[in-house]
């Protein structure tokens, strides 16, 4: 049995990223049960009970989660077989409705007399909600820009015959089966912080690039990721949280590559022109500082946002049938398990 752990999604400078339609691709879907339903009506529980089910009977289970709520879940996949929430920010239609997919309306369980007394409350805290993300983005925003001007300066530091004999190494070490590629995130700005799923990248081989903070790997990763799709190699993507349009990493079944040091495991660096950082040291460390307080501002307002989000959640709690809610998850856990 083995169980790894991904996000689909993250919070970025381009607002709340994600991809959601490759968690599991059409041609490998045997089952996709899409939720719908409010705040508190179950969804990640339901999620969880199914994933707990699969791993009894000892399948692989692949745990997607919210960066809304890292301890919530947005999807759990096993063997073709996948359970989604397919709510607001990542609205989800099934592809193949009926065939393949077909929706779980949880709201059904929701009391709409109760629903409607608190209306006017609702309203105020989404749209307050909203307002926080907003202002997360912008800090967000505010923080890639530092960044950008820190992989600038790395960029021209780098040694660009290294740059280019390091890139060929990448592509002469990754192998992998034949198949599509995938974009997901192994890490996310959530309202906990960077959270990381880093065990989820570990291989039989891999390689880490063990590169100053700063350097851009999308100049490295990026030219990989091409070579792989230009030899219909299966791979796995990770994007960078905070741009998610940028590599963060790539692993095969076999093989990764990843940008963060790993104990006993193979390790590349780049040469860089130290008299050049010299000269711009004090403007990287202000990058720095600005880049650390702007992404620490945007996880505040993140957490505010949860904050809200748990008050409406409070409120739809107390308009739930919990027996029929339960008689929705115990229906399909069972039919999870018999997939």
């Amino acid at each position: 049995m083995f169980t790894a752990s991904y996000f689909p999604g993250s919070n970025t400078c381009r607002g709340f990223h994600g991809y959601f339609d490759e968690i599991l691709p059409e041609k490998q879907r045997k089952r996709a049960y899409i939720l719908k339903g409010g705040p508190g009506t179950g969804k990640s529980t339901l999620m969880k009970r199914v994933g707990a089910a699969w791993e009894q009977q000892g399948r692989r289970v692949d745990y997607y989660f919210c960066s809304g709520d890292p301890d919530s879940l947005d999807a759990v996949v096993s063997g073709g077989c996948m359970v989604m929430d397919g709510t607001s920010p990542h609205v989800t239609d099934p592809i193949l409705p009926g065939a393949a997919d077909q929706i779980i309306n949880l709201g059904v369980c929701l009391d709409e007399t109760v629903m409607a007394a608190h209306r006017d409350e609702v309203i105020k805290l989404n749209r307050d909600m909203r307002r926080c993300y907003g202002r997360a983005y912008r800090y967000l925003t505010g923080a890639d820009a530092a960044l950008k001007d820190m992989q600038e300066i790395y960029r021209q530091a780098a040694d660009e015959g290294a740059v280019c004999n390091l890139r060929m190494e990448l592509m002469a070490f990754m192998e992998g089966e034949s198949g599509e590629s995938r974009h997901l995130y192994a890490q996310a700005v959530t309202c906990k912080g960077v959270v990381q799923h880093f065990a989820s990248l570990e291989r039989e081989h891999m390689l880490c690039l063990d590169l100053p903070f700063g350097f851009d790997a999308d100049a490295l990763l990026r030219p990989l990721s091409v070579h792989l799709s230009a030899k219909g190699t299966a791979y796995r993507a990770f994007m960078h949280p905070l741009d998610g349009k940028r590599h963060g990493h790539i692993a095969t079944d076999t093989h990764a590559v990843v940008t963060f040091a790993k104990k006993g495991r193979e390790k590349r660096t780049l040469p860089f022109d130290e008299d050049l950082l010299r000269r711009e040291h004090d403007t990287l460390a202000f990058n720095r500082a600005a880049y650390d307080l702007l992404l620490h501002q945007a996880i505040d307002s993140l957490a505010r946002a949860k904050e809200i989000h748990d008050v409406i959640e409070r409120i739809y709690f107390d308009g739930i049938d919990y027996k029929k809610l339960s008689d929705i998850q115990d229906a399909t856990v069972q039919k999870m398990k018999s997939i």
